[in-house]
């Protein structure tokens, strides 16, 4: 058989497998319980066994228990097929299966997307092709089903240092876009104006501008100092839902789909395990994180960190019916041990989607100085003041808890629970044995006319061999002009120590001490409820723990004591374990005390099985938590064994 018909014979064969194995054909991601990554590969098997002590009931969730011989024997297959061709200074890229893909983001921008992209590179243009099947691509977080596939084209002219960009995008209605950027010596210029016609009302021209986006960004630098200007403006009739994602936390799969449920949309760098726990708030990795000392940029003024927010909203990168102006200075002053970074910024904005025009005003300061001291120390002073009048409200939702089919019945029963459901302010994600609870959290902070000043101080030393001693520090006032000022004080000191008796092992012993008091914008609680009904003739009682985000003043002391070991057995196989003691003592509430105790194994093998290398991962976690209240209690234990095959 001649090459052309063989390369047409094997685009062809993929298509049918890519079609017809849509379910089975997508990457996951291997964690450990500790925080690191493994591999991207498939899953070949997959058991959780989780025994609940005081509850005296057992779960099995079993995801995959049989092993497919004929795909392990199946050599060179993996999730993307590219075949490149170069003719003098013309590419052709075909790629096929898991292709993700951005035009721009008012036109096409997806994560996940299972097609065909088609790319031809020349030194003054560039082609891309797109073509999404429908049945591999359905969009989720949308309440209505878009049936079709969708074709997308994308032209770039390159003159010089300046690009000339043309997209076009249909799937059941078009989007179209042009954008330009240019760069100078010190000088640059973006801009795009997108336009999906079919939302447009009317026909007339302001109808027809309220279904457009325009964007327009400059920038100059003047040695070490960065100015920047934003304009822009976002229809409100504007929707190119159909090829902009929703993938708040910015990983791999598109949020609120079956890989992505709402208790894993959380940034990857939060969630170093991927078990939909904060780290802050997981096990031995809240050693590491520190959530009052985590980026607090927060440009929508809700009190919700920008980075950990889920709307339920494709990822424009400004929201519908956005008007508005930035504009920001960045300014680095370096001296010998030390550094200075200065950020100004103003903005303004008005929101056309609702009725009244509801406007918001910003205005901030931010400084960072980072000083390195003698005998091995360093410290860090960061202080951010900004003042805020906003009246644009900005929901957003959040994971409140998982209920099995049963509990889930026994919920949706209760006359509150079904007034939210009504007002749209709960729903459901239908996961295996149960489903996912979906909170809707209305914008506490509309109307707000405040001066908010933020300091935070961390010394960090490194004097002593293999050891890591930190003190931190943050202090907030929030001189509110309509309602009551507010404050919030943090501390926190923590100690690492690492020891090697061997080449392969490693033991480390850690102290966290953490010291909270004052108001919370955003405080995790947690809601706890108690179902009664009947079920085939028997009288059923449950109770449940739901998680939900609150304003609330806090005032506790959290001691935690962890001791973490890692043994390299052999070559292939390491082993890893841990425990935790955690004593969180709540000033406010005796009834909130609790001593957590956690144990945490893990072992990971690498071997080779049919042809293919395979990854094991078997581990077992035990929490054992008694509260002063017994409605605090937990005690389980979880085992779990894991068979990747790594692409």
């Amino acid at each position: 058989m001649d090459t052309p018909n063989s390369l047409k014979c094997l685009i062809f064969y993929f298509l049918i497998l890519l079609f017809s194995v849509s379910g089975d054909s997508r990457a996951e991601d291997a964690y450990s319980l500790f925080g690191k990554l493994f591999l991207s590969g498939r899953v070949e098997y997959d058991f959780t066994n989780r025994r609940n002590f005081l509850a005296d009931t057992e779960e099995e969730r079993v995801r995959k228990d049989n092993f497919d011989f004929d795909r392990l024997f199946r050599r060179g297959f993996h999730s993307v097929l590219i075949i490149e061709e170069t003719a003098g200074d013309v590419k052709n890229i075909l790629s096929l299966g898991e292709v993700p893909t951005t035009f721009t983001q008012f036109t096409f921008d997806q994560i996940d997307l299972n097609g065909i992209r088609w790319e031809v590179r020349s030194n003054r243009t560039d082609w891309t092709i797109l073509m999404v099947p429908g049945t591999l691509n359905p969009l989720n977080s949308q309440e209505r089903m878009i049936d079709g596939s969708g074709i997308g084209l994308r032209e770039v002219t390159k003159l010089g240092k300046t690009q000339l960009g043309l997209s076009w995008y249909f799937r059941q209605a078009p989007v179209w876009s042009v954008d330009m950027e240019t760069n100078f010596a010190n000088n640059g210029v973006k801009a795009e104006i997108a336009i999906t016609p079919k939302n447009a009302l009317r026909k007339d021209l302001k109808s027809r501008y309220d279904a457009a986006t325009t964007v327009f960004k400059a920038f100059r630098t003047v040695g070490d100092t960065l100015f920047q200007a934003e304009a822009y403006r976002v229809g409100p009739q504007f929707d190119a839902s159909r090829s902009v994602g929703d993938n708040d936390d910015q990983d791999r799969y598109s949020d609120n789909s079956f890989l992505d449920p709402p208790s894993l949309i959380i940034p990857g760098d939060l969630d170093k395990n991927n078990n939909g726990i904060f780290d802050y708030e997981d096990d031995i990795l809240l050693f590491d994180v520190d959530e009052d000392f985590l980026d607090e940029v927060d440009r929508n003024n809700n009190g919700i960190r920008d980075e950990e927010e889920n709307d339920h909203e494709p990822n424009y990168e400004f929201d519908v019916g956005l008007q508005g102006i930035r504009l920001f200075m960045n300014s680095k002053m370096r001296q010998t041990k030390s550094v200075i970074d200065l950020e100004l910024g103003v903005q303004l904005e008005k929101n056309l989607k609702f009725r009244n025009f509801p406007t918001s005003q910003k205005a901030f300061a931010n400084i960072v100085y980072k000083k390195a001291l003698p005998r091995a120390s360093s410290f860090i002073f960061e202080n951010e003041i900004k003042w805020v009048k906003d009246s644009i409200p900005d929901e957003t939702w959040y994971f409140s808890g998982f209920l099995s089919h049963q509990e889930m019945g026994l919920y949706q029963a209760r006359s509150d629970i079904q007034e939210m459901i009504y007002a749209k302010n709960l729903q459901f994600f239908y996961v295996d044995g149960g489903a996912e609870i979906e909170k809707r959290r209305l914008d506490p902070l509309l109307m707000q006319n405040d001066i908010i000043n933020t300091a935070k101080l961390t010394w960090e030393y490194h004097g002593i061999n293999r050891m890591v001693t930190t003190a931190r520090a943050k202090l907030q006032y929030d001189i509110d002009f309509d309602n009551d000022n507010e404050h919030y004080e943090v501390g926190i000191f923590k100690t690492l120590y690492r020891l090697r008796p061997s080449k392969s092992l490693e033991i480390s012993p850690m102290l966290k001490y953490t010291i909270r008091n004052g108001f919370r914008m955003a405080e995790d609680q947690l809601e706890y409820l108690t179902l009664r009904g009947r079920i085939d003739d028997t009288d059923i009682i449950r109770h449940i723990r739901l998680r939900q985000i609150e304003q609330a003043h806090v005032r506790d002391m959290t001691p935690t004591f962890i001791l973490k070991i890692v043994y390299q057995f052999t070559k292939t196989i390491k082993l890893t374990g841990g425990g935790q003691i955690l004593l969180y003592n709540d000033l406010l509430k005796d009834d909130s005390d609790f001593v957590r105790q956690a144990l945490l194994a893990e072992m990971e093998k690498s071997f080779f099985a049919y042809r293919k290398q395979l990854f094991l991962h078997i581990g077992t976690r035990y929490i054992d938590q008694r509260a002063v209240g017994d409605i605090n209690d937990q005690n389980y234990m979880e085992m779990f064994v894991r068979v990747f095959g790594k692409f």
